[in-house]
């Protein structure tokens, strides 16, 4: 009789039941020489039960196949078809001998425990797509339109978040250029409010907008640098120039009497004469104005007629001093009968300067 109890890969319960009882049937399963005569039936009075022991061969096969510490002559324990079982499948089971009954129990042990297993590992399995199916039901209708199933859906999806976030710069790249063709976003536009209100910027609109303000510091310092460097140089030329026109103002010659007297009343005229370039230097600047400014020049004559003025008088004076006779030279008849006083040293001036 076949004792073989290793239960196949993926068989049910009911099918090794029926795999044994099929063994059953097959095998020669009528008792030894005690019992041939009776056309493979099993007595009613030699069936083993709870109460009674099993005799002749059977007993001694299900003496072999018993506990040891199973004394002898009694049943073997544990031989009790399942409680759940049918009435049928009982009274065929009680039907069986001792070792086959012990092989159907056993592939029915190793059954159950393989069913257990696959039960609770499908219970965490269906507890797991709960979960994923509720989300499927609730876009199950825009998968449908978009052409795609549940588990594409969850693929792409997964592969593009993985890519994000996981991926080199190229890749995010790539991935970010891919997002913006699918969904219409113009690439590279400035920022986007996302839900709490936060701004989120392109890395590489806020990298070069970053490179734009730093460029732009730069330049700005340089700019204000270039300022500063020309203010300063033009503050040092001014400087230098007020210096060299209060020198020119102030210069005084060996009398001690200014050289450039009129340079208060030309001063204007100068700065424009140096300004349009019609002179190269100061001094020129002053001989010009001098002519182009009508109170200069009108002061200017006038001086000169003064110290002419004066010149002649100085003059006269000293001929009057040289010329004025002694009273030696009065008794000598030096002085014109008649000649006053003027017309007498107005002759001497003639006489002294040749007239």
């Amino acid at each position: 009789m076949t004792t073989d109890t290793e239960v196949p890969e993926g068989e049910d319960l009911d099918a090794t039941m029926g795999r044994v009882f099929d063994e059953m049937t097959d095998d020669d399963a009528a008792p030894d020489d005690e019992a041939a005569g009776t056309d493979n039936e099993i007595p009613s009075g030699d069936t083993p039960d709870d109460d009674e022991p099993a005799s002749g061969d059977d007993a001694e096969a299900a003496d072999d196949d018993a506990d040891d510490d199973t004394p002898e002559g009694d049943e073997p324990a544990g031989l009790d078809a399942p409680e759940y079982w049918s009435a049928e499948a009982k009274a065929k089971f009680d039907a069986l001998p001792d070792d086959a009954k012990a092989a159907v129990l056993e592939a029915h042990k190793s059954a159950q425990a393989d069913y257990s297993q696959k039960t609770q590992e499908l219970a965490e399995v269906r507890k797991r797509y709960e979960a994923i199916d509720g989300v499927t039901q609730k876009w199950g209708q825009y998968y449908q339109q978009l052409g795609v199933t549940p588990e594409q859906a969850l693929d792409i999806l997964s592969a593009a978040e993985y890519q994000l976030r996981n991926g080199t710069p190229e890749q995010k790249q790539i991935a970010l250029q891919k997002l913006a063709k699918d969904y219409g976003i113009p690439y590279g536009a400035t920022t986007v409010q996302d839900g709490e209100g936060d701004e989120y910027v392109d890395p590489q609109v806020s990298a070069l907008q970053q490179t734009v303000k730093d460029l732009t510091t730069q330049l700005n310092e340089i700019r204000q640098g270039d300022q500063n460097r020309q203010q300063q140089a033009h503050r040092q030329l001014m400087e230098e120039q007020a210096g060299v026109v209060k020198t020119f103002a102030e210069a005084k010659d060996e009398s001690g009497s200014l050289k450039h007297p009129h340079f208060d009343l030309v001063r204007d005229k100068m700065s424009e004469l140096v300004k349009k370039d019609v002179v190269k230097t100061i001094d020129e600047a002053y001989q010009m104005a001098l002519t182009l400014v009508p109170e200069a020049k009108a002061k200017i004559d006038a001086e000169a007629k003064a110290k002419a003025s004066r010149e002649a008088a100085d003059k006269a004076k000293k001929a009057k001093k040289a010329t004025v006779p002694s009273s030696k030279s009065a008794s000598k008849g030096s002085i014109e009968p008649g000649e006053t006083i003027d017309e007498t040293l107005e002759r001497s001036y003639d006489k002294a300067v040749g007239g």
